[in-house]
């Protein structure tokens, strides 16, 4: 499975508004097809924990309202579970996030994972991620310091 965290873009259609941005950041129209369009942070970390997943990629501002949550808050979900599970590797993880600032600080963090990751000093598995045995716990939706 792959997850697409995003409100309002649809992952089949890559490119919108006057300007035509294309929101998959670089990848191919065709890589667009078969993702899983979630609309909330919490729907997206509940099949992290149930389902075997290949890739995420994530918007930030996921709308309105403190359930709705935001993709930095999967990203952190996902440092926390594969730092808290030596055996569990996130999927391939993206950031589409047409926020410029937030998008620059999800990078960061993915960066940061990425290093602790490869602090490991082995190779992820091949093929889809299975969910971790040990699931994070330490987040709660829409505290002030989420935002």
């Amino acid at each position: 499975m792959k997850i697409w965290l995003d409100d309002t873009r649809d992952p089949e259609s890559p490119v919108e508004g006057v300007r035509r941005q294309p929101y998959m950041r670089g990848r191919p129209d065709a890589d667009a097809q078969g993702w899983t369009w979630i609309r909330t942070a919490p729907e997206a970390i509940a099949l992290l924990s149930t389902v075997e997943v290949e890739e995420v990629s994530l918007d930030h501002d996921l709308g309105n309202g403190p359930s709705v949550g935001n993709g930095n808050q999967v990203l952190v979900w996902l440092e926390e579970a594969a730092l808290t599970n030596d055996d569990y590797w996130p999927p391939l993880i993206h950031v589409h996030s047409g926020n410029q600032s937030a998008r620059e600080k999800m990078d960061l963090g993915l960066e940061a994972l990425l290093r602790r990751l490869a602090a490991r000093g082995e190779a992820p598995p091949p093929g889809p991620r299975r969910p971790p045995a040990i699931l994070p716990t330490g987040r709660v939706f829409g505290s002030d310091e989420e935002r």
